[in-house]
């Protein structure tokens, strides 16, 4: 297993244990996230810049929405060392107790030091959106 696909593990182990400083620890400083949720529609959606951006990100992300299910696979190594796979996530936004389900692709780009520099979020958000109208 390369190292970037092992942090990306790391990641996902650390956040299914609740341990965002753990999340925190893999990314930049100067890391992007993109969600592709409509930002009008949910709260975490469009993008996040520096790691103050990610622990906002994770911060909406665990506040609003109960995650039930995260299940990553599939994942692929470009030979530049970026981390493509998919996700499904199964879950309830706590405002409305409405359930989601959603089919996702994750893109991981690193940096030299092995620190994710960039993530991008993609699919159909449908169900989420939904989910979060009242």
């Amino acid at each position: 297993m390369s190292n970037n696909l092992a942090t990306v593990h790391q990641m996902f182990a650390s956040f299914g244990q609740g341990d965002l400083p753990g999340v925190l620890a893999c990314l930049a400083d100067d890391v992007t996230f993109f969600n592709g949720s409509n930002p009008s529609k949910t709260p975490i959606g469009g993008s996040y810049l520096g790691a103050d951006g990610a622990l906002d990100y994770f911060q909406r992300l665990v506040g609003n929405q109960q995650i039930n299910s995260l299940t990553p696979t599939n994942f692929q190594e470009t030979p530049d060392g970026k981390i493509l796979h998919d996700v499904r996530e199964e879950g309830i936004v706590r405002s409305t107790g409405k359930p989601y389900a959603l089919d996702m692709h994750f893109a991981w780009t690193f940096n030299d030091a092995g620190k994710v520099r960039d993530w991008k979020g993609t699919g159909n958000f449908s169900s989420l959106e939904n989910a979060y109208s009242n």
